[in-house]
């Protein structure tokens, strides 16, 4: 895949540039957010919260001009505008995509995070159930 491919799949998917792939990728030191094992033969996924596809979001008419549209998201409070409905809510859209970003992760960390079913208290929990002695001795 070429960079140009790569950029595209990233602003479709992500909302993302490569080079903003990039500079993530440089903040984390160059390997997985999680295990910090470097990239050997592919490349390091965007790990994102797909929740944000389902985040209601309110649209307002403002006067004649103008579109606004507000929803909640990770704790913060959105509101963004645009020239008709259409475009505020796509506009919306897109920065929640971006908002959904959480890192850049290897394949193994990406799908253990995928079978943990994205939740932090599951992860709470497998955690602790590993710290247990064992059971059997």
């Amino acid at each position: 895949m070429t960079d140009a491919q790569r950029n595209a799949r990233y602003r479709r998917t992500y909302g993302i540039t490569l080079d903003e792939y990039n500079e993530q990728l440089v903040k984390q030191g160059g390997g997985c957010l999680i295990c910090q094992s470097k990239p050997v033969t592919r490349h390091l996924a965007v790990d994102h919260d797909h929740t944000y596809k389902r985040v209601p979001i309110t649209v307002q008419k403002l006067n004649d001009k103008l579109w606004v549209v507000v929803t909640r998201y990770r704790g913060f409070d959105v509101e963004l505008s645009g020239p008709t409905k259409v475009k505020a809510i796509k506009a919306m859209r897109n920065a929640l995509k971006r908002m959904a970003n959480r890192g850049v992760v290897c394949f193994n960390c990406n799908r253990s995070i995928r079978s943990m079913r994205n939740s932090a208290e599951f992860c709470e929990n497998m955690a602790a159930y590993l710290r247990k002695d064992p059971i059997w001795m």
